[in-house]
């Protein structure tokens, strides 16, 4: 149901759009565009996993928050395969920085334990 969701939304999107760029003025449009990123969803889970709809939520949030940063989806044909690839190996990298971060946190809090 969530990606049905997501398509239908889609699909709303990109039809707003071939009617902006053939009638609509943008004042018009960006009101428009408001009310419809106002609009919240409905995740329907199949299974009773809080953890799993945490990050579809979360997906939805960051796809909204690119659209509006971007002016496009994922979807996107201005970046080759090869730099997909590159954004993605950058993205894990970042992780790992944040997970290596993080885990020095832990072990500092476990010496803390430890000594008390």
């Amino acid at each position: 149901m969530g990606v049905l969701y997501c398509r239908i939304y889609y699909n709303l999107r990109i039809w707003l759009k071939h009617i902006r760029d053939l009638v609509m003025d943008y004042n018009k449009w960006r009101e428009l565009m408001d009310e419809a990123d106002n609009i919240k969803p409905t995740v329907v889970m199949l299974e009773d996993d809080p953890i799993v709809a945490t990050v579809m939520n979360r997906m939805h949030t960051r796809s909204k928050e690119g659209i509006k940063k971007y002016g496009c989806t994922m979807e996107r044909e201005d970046v080759t395969t090869l730099e997909w690839i590159d954004h993605a190996i950058e993205e894990q990298l970042d992780a790992a920085i944040y997970l290596e971060r993080l885990k020095a946190d832990v072990k500092s809090w476990q010496e803390a334990l430890l000594e008390e």
